[in-house]
Formats: C-alpha cells, structure tokens, sequence
C-alpha cells in the first residue's frame, strides 16, 4: 500500500502523517502511570451484541518496577488513544483480565496486558423476572426472551 505525498483528512482538512498514541492504566482511587513513552504494539477488537470488546497491547521494554507495579492489582483501568495530530481519539477504555511478563530475547522484555469493554455487564447483569414453568427447557427459553427481561440497575 502506498501512502499519498501529502495525506489529508477531508473532513478536518488536517495533515495525518504524524501519528499518536497513548496507553494510560488508572485505580480506582485515581492513580494513573502514563505507558505512552513506551513502545507498545495493540489489537483492538469489536465485539459483537454477546462478545466485549477487547484489548490486546505489548508495551516493550517496561522497567522492572513498573512491570511489577502493572502485574499486581494495583491498577485495574486501562485507556488507550490513539490517531494523528489534530484527530486524536479515545479507541478502547475497559478492565484489565490479565498481565503476562515476558522476555522475547536477552535484551528485550515486555508486558501483555489482555483487557475487556463491559464484559462485567455481560457476564454478571442482574435480572428480574418471574419463571412460570420448572422444567428446564422452559426457563432457559423465558430468560433468552427478550420481552421478559427488565433491567434493574
């Protein structure tokens, strides 16, 4: 694939040659460390109505210290950002599931962080309904019915 001489976007009639990315892991109690300087490789997948969107990134070379800080559970937010100067935009904002350490060669390490988007929801949303039949079949098939689930918050 070939890149245009001079790459515009012709909404914002911005240049879009010089990308950006941040990768932010936050706490609850507003802790934050900024991974931005690092180098980090990413997925970001779409997810369908019964599958959370997720996040996939490689930060390489953390320090030792912020390896282990990451590998605790210390932080449990993770927001990635990413596009040009100019058009710059939140891509992903979920929970981190799970950190991997890792050495790819003598010199190299890195950090896999594997995060979702509302599988929380998904996985453990509460529902208030009334079953009217016992036999196992049938309930499976009144909780599936969209029009008998109320959402309680």
């Amino acid at each position: 694939m070939s890149t245009p001489a001079n790459p515009v976007n012709a909404t914002q009639g911005t240049q879009q040659y010089l990308r950006e990315f941040s990768l932010v892991v936050s706490n609850s109690s507003g802790g934050f460390l900024d991974l931005s300087a690092l180098r980090c490789t990413f997925t970001v997948k779409r997810g369908d109505i019964q599958t959370p969107n997720s996040l996939d990134v490689k930060v390489w070379n953390p320090g030792q210290n912020t390896a282990q800080r990451l590998n605790g559970t210390e932080f449990t937010t993770i927001t990635a950002e990413a596009g040009y100067t100019g058009n710059f935009a939140q891509i992903f904002t979920g929970s981190i599931k799970q950190v991997r350490i890792g050495r790819a060669n003598a010199v190299d390490s890195y950090l896999d962080i594997t995060a979702a988007d509302s599988d929380e929801l998904y996985n453990f949303a509460p529902i208030s309904m009334t079953l009217t039949n016992a036999y196992a079949g049938s309930v499976i098939d009144q909780i599936r019915a969209p029009s008998t689930l109320c959402a309680s918050g």
